[in-house]
């Protein structure tokens, strides 16, 4: 029989950042490249997204507190968010001094392809770190990225570690979410066996 073709690699902490493909620079200066020695935060986010927008005034206070850090804003089209919508709130945000950081339309979903997709990322807002190395340092929530923003910084980040929680807190997710697509399916033996895991190896102190 043929061989199984090799899982897709899962971008994940301690890999190389993926390159930025954006089509239109909304705010800020373009980024052809990351520049090795710079750390960078590239958040995901949409105009109708209400848990991105309430994120702004910490992305902006977070760009203000370290200027040597620069911070992209990628979005991409779909029904409810178009170009137009968020050169206007960019606008918007401007003029109430929020949104202090560079903006990337991302036309063609390349770089949410790279990203989200490649992370397995399934929700916005979601944050990237790239460090000096030009590796991902942090995947997770924009408002919770500080204290590995401020590791990258300073050179104190243990990346090996924040993969290893990174990757525990993944499976356990995926075998949630599996645990309730089973439980949908009418799948009751399935349910329980990944239930048995969760609480064995997942949720045994909790």
């Amino acid at each position: 029989p043929a061989a199984e073709a090799p899982a897709a690699h899962r971008l994940t902490i301690g890999d190389p950042a993926p390159s930025l493909a954006i089509d239109k620079w909304v705010r800020g200066e373009s980024i052809p490249s990351f520049e090795k020695g710079k750390v960078y935060v590239v958040e995901f986010w949409a105009t109708w997204c209400g848990p991105c927008v309430r994120a702004m005034p910490h992305l902006t206070e977070l760009s203000k507190r370290h200027t040597d850090v620069t911070f992209v804003a990628v979005t991409k089209p779909d029904k409810r968010n178009t170009l137009e919508k968020v050169e206007a709130m960019v606008k918007d945000k401007n003029a109430q001094g929020l949104m202090h950081y560079t903006v990337g339309w991302d036309e063609s979903k390349k770089t949410d392809e790279a990203y989200m997709k490649g992370a397995d990322q399934r929700g916005i807002p979601c944050a990237f770190v790239v460090d000096k190395a030009s590796r991902i340092a942090y995947i997770g929530h924009p408002m919770e990225l500080d204290a590995a923003l401020e590791g990258v910084i300073k050179g104190t980040w243990d990346t090996a570690s924040a993969k290893a929680t990174y990757e525990a807190e993944y499976e356990k997710e995926a075998k949630r979410n599996a645990f309730f697509e089973a439980m949908d399916e009418d799948d009751t033996a399935k349910a329980y066996a990944i239930a048995a895991t969760l609480i064995d190896r997942h949720f045994k102190d909790d």
